[in-house]
């Protein structure tokens, strides 16, 4: 029975440095089982072919060889826009996120978060990341630099999920 419990915990982490400090510190309480991804063209995959309880994107994510990918149109015409490069990886992650929520996918309902260290609404170098994370169909924005978010996010997978940690 408890192989089947943690089984239904894999969780898809979108690598960075915040999904290294999720996953490690945080996803590890739950006894969860990460799958991660470095590329969004590997994210919108596997967000698009199994089935993940939750999903944690960052703010960036680097695209991965689009030219790879005619099956992912909207990922080549991102990286080959006239916006800077941030705003670009920024573009790739709010894609995968509308990808696991607008296809027939199984992660349709899954709970989805965004956690970086982008301030909310007020960052210079991408400014409304929260508002416009939340348009494309996630569940949360985490700023990672705020005091309180540590504690937010083990509340709302314990709240959403039903997942207790692990002793």
């Amino acid at each position: 029975m408890q192989n089947k419990v943690l089984a239904q915990r894999n969780t898809l982490v979108v690598g960075t440095d915040a999904g290294y400090v999720i996953e490690r510190y945080y996803l590890s309480q739950f006894g969860c089982k990460t799958v991660r991804c470095e590329t969004g063209v590997g994210a919108a995959r596997e967000s698009m072919t199994k089935n993940y309880p939750l999903i944690i994107l960052p703010v960036r994510i680097a695209p991965g060889k689009v030219e790879d990918a005619p099956d992912l149109p909207e990922l080549e015409g991102i990286w080959h826009s006239g916006d800077t490069v941030d705003e670009r990886y920024f573009e790739i992650a709010l894609q995968v996120c509308r990808y696991t929520r607008q296809h027939e996918a199984p992660n349709r309902n899954s709970l989805v978060i965004f956690a970086d260290t982008f301030e909310p609404e007020e960052d210079s170098l991408l400014p409304s990341v929260k508002s416009r994370v939340l348009d494309a169909g996630a569940d949360r924005y985490f700023y990672m630099l705020a005091d309180e978010w540590s504690d937010a996010f083990v509340d709302l997978i314990s709240e959403r999920l039903h997942w207790r940690k692990q002793v």
